[in-house]
C-alpha cells in the first residue's frame, strides 16, 4: 500500500510542475460536496479561523453543480450534515502539489482536481445555504502561516521518533484512543528481546505508565513508570535531563494516590533537572509548573498553585499556537483556582476560554473534556444554574463510560457532582442512587479516611435524611 501511496503522489508532483508552472500561478476555485457528521459539523462551527487538513487524497471539482449534488444527496441522511466546500486555491504561496486530472483522469466529465494527502487549509467562512446544507469557504495556507509552522513543530517534536509502530501509538494516546494504543506498546514490548535497545524498551513503559494513569489504573501505572526509571538509572545519572518525564510522571500517579508530599518530590525534581538541563524545553518547564500547582492545590495551597500555574500559562502563550490543548488545560486550572477561592465569575471567564479551544482543537469525546465538564458544572451549581450543571456533568459521563475505565476517579467524582444537584433539585431518590454509584468506587479505590470519600458518605446521610 505504501508503494501505491508514494507512487500516486509523485505523479502528483509531476503534473503539477508541468501544469503550474511560474507562468501560471494564478488563484482559481475548487469545489468537493460530501456528508459530515453533526459533531463533526459541530467542530467546524466552532473552528472557523482555524486550520483544515483532509488525511488522504482530496478529490475536487472546478464544476460547482456536480460538488453540489454531492452535498445535497447528504442532506436526506438525518445523521449528516451537507456540505459543500468553496476551496480557493492560489499557487504561488504554497507548495502542496495538486493537479488538473481533465486530460488524463478516467471520469473527464467530473474536471476533477487532485490534492496530495495531507493538504492543509484554513477555514474562513461557514454559510447556510438552505436546510442542513451548508457552504465552507476555504483557502489553501499559505508555506510560510505561523499557526501552521508551531503546529508543524509540534508534530514533529511529539511523533517524529521511534519505529512506525511507536508513533502510531504515540497519535493514538494523543488522540484519546487509549486502549489502542496499549495494545500496540504491548505487542512491541512481547516482540522485542531484553537484549534489545534498552532505551526504547523503557520509552515503551513510561508511555504505558501514561495510559493507565489516564484510564486511573494507578498501580498499574506505577508499575511501568518505575520500570522505566529502574531501566534507565542503569546507564543515566539521576540528574539527565532525559529522567525529568520520568519523575513527573510518577510523581502524577502519586498525587493520584493521594501521597502529596511525595508527588510534590517528585515534581519538583522533575522540575530542577529540567531547568539544569544544557538546553533546557519550555513546554516542559511549563508542563512541571502546571503539575506542582495540581499538587498545591490538593494541599490547599491555592496562592503556590496559582503562582505556578500562571508561569505555566505565561511560557505556553509564548511557544504554543493559540488554540492548543495545553493552553486549555492551563485555562482550566487557573479557573479552578479562582472557583475554590469563591470568584465564580472569574473562574467560569477561564474555563470559556479553555472550553473554546478544546472545542477547537480536539474530537468531541476526547478525555480531556471530562474534567473540564465537571468543573463547568460545578461553576454552575454554585451559580444555582442546576439545569446547565446537569447538562455539563451529563457530558462528561458520558465520555467516561465511552473511553475510560469504570473504576476511573473521574466516574466517581461525576456520580458525586450528580448527586448533589439532583439533592439541590429536591430529587432525593435519584441523588441517592447516583450518591451510592459514587460510594461504591470510592471504597473499591480510596482509602478509608480519604477525605473524598468522608464527604460523599456524609452526603448520602444528608440525602437518606430526605427520604
Amino acid at each position: 500500500m505504501g508503494f501505491f501511496i508514494r507512487d500516486l503522489h509523485r505523479q502528483i508532483e509531476q503534473l503539477h510542475t508541468e501544469q503550474f508552472n511560474k507562468t501560471e500561478r494564478s488563484i482559481f476555485t475548487v469545489y468537493r460536496g460530501q456528508g459530515l457528521s453533526k459533531a463533526d459539523f459541530v467542530r467546524f462551527m466552532n473552528n472557523r479561523g482555524g486550520l483544515l487538513s483532509f488525511n488522504n487524497f482530496l478529490s475536487t471539482t472546478i464544476n460547482r453543480e456536480i460538488s453540489f449534488a454531492f452535498a445535497h444527496s447528504s442532506t436526506f441522511d438525518s445523521n449528516l450534515v451537507g456540505i459543500l466546500f468553496q476551496l480557493k486555491i492560489d499557487p504561488s504561496i504554497s507548495s502542496v502539489p495538486f493537479a488538473n486530472l481533465m486530460r488524463v483522469g478516467y471520469f473527464q466529465e467530473e474536471q476533477e482536481v487532485l490534492f496530495s494527502m495531507h493538504t492543509v487549509f484554513r477555514i474562513n467562512e461557514i454559510r447556510q445555504i438552505e436546510n442542513n446544507l451548508w457552504e465552507i469557504s476555504v483557502s489553501l495556507t499559505n508555506d510560510n502561516d505561523e499557526q501552521l509552522k508551531a503546529l508543524t513543530e509540534h508534530v514533529r517534536r511529539n511523533f517524529s521518533s521511534g519505529t512506525g509502530f511507536q508513533r502510531l501509538a504515540a497519535f493514538m494516546l494523543e488522540i484519546g484512543e487509549y486502549s489502542k494504543a496499549i495494545n500496540i506498546y504491548e505487542t512491541l514490548l512481547r516482540e522485542m528481546r531484553s537484549n534489545e535497545d534498552q532505551q526504547a524498551i523503557s520509552a515503551i513503559h513510561n508511555q504505558l505508565g501514561a495510559i493507565y494513569s489516564l484510564q486511573g489504573e494507578t498501580d498499574k501505572a506505577i508499575t511501568h513508570y518505575y520500570t522505566s526509571l529502574e531501566m534507565k538509572l542503569t546507564h543515566l545519572s539521576p540528574n539527565d535531563p532525559s529522567l525529568s518525564a520520568v519523575y513527573s510522571n510518577i510523581g502524577g500517579v502519586l498525587r493520584n494516590q493521594n501521597q502529596l508530599n511525595a508527588a510534590l518530590e517528585y515534581m519538583e525534581r522533575a522540575l530542577n533537572t529540567e531547568l539544569q538541563a544544557p538546553q533546557s524545553d519550555p513546554l516542559k518547564i511549563a508542563s512541571y509548573h502546571n503539575n506542582i500547582g495540581l499538587v498545591f492545590t490538593d494541599m490547599i495551597k491555592y496562592d503556590d498553585a496559582l503562582t505556578h500555574y500562571e508561569q505555566a500559562l505565561e511560557i505556553q502563550q509564548k511557544y504554543l499556537p493559540s488554540v492548543h490543548p495545553e493552553l486549555a488545560t492551563s485555562y482550566n486550572n487557573i479557573g479552578a483556582i479562582y472557583n475554590e477561592l469563591q470568584d465564580y465569575s472569574k473562574a467560569l471567564s477561564y474555563y470559556e476560554r479553555s472550553l473554546d479551544i478544546m472545542q477547537r482543537s480536539l474530537p468531541p469525546t476526547h478525555p480531556d473534556f471530562v474534567t473540564l465538564y465537571n468543573n463547568l458544572g460545578a461553576i454552575h451549581n454554585e451559580l444555582h444554574d442546576y439545569n446547565n450543571a446537569l447538562s455539563y456533568y451529563e457530558k462528561s459521563l458520558d465520555i467516561i463510560q465511552r473511553s475510560l475505565s469504570p473504576n476511573h476517579p473521574s466516574l466517581s467524582l461525576v456520580y458525586h457532582n450528580l448527586s448533589l444537584t439532583f439533592y439541590r433539585l429536591h430529587f432525593y431518590t435519584t441523588a441517592l442512587t447516583y450518591g451510592e454509584k459514587a460510594l461504591e468506587i470510592f471504597h473499591r479505590t480510596l482509602e478509608p479516611d480519604h477525605p473524598q470519600l468522608i464527604a460523599c458518605q456524609q452526603s448520602l446521610d444528608a440525602i437518606r435524611a430526605k427520604l
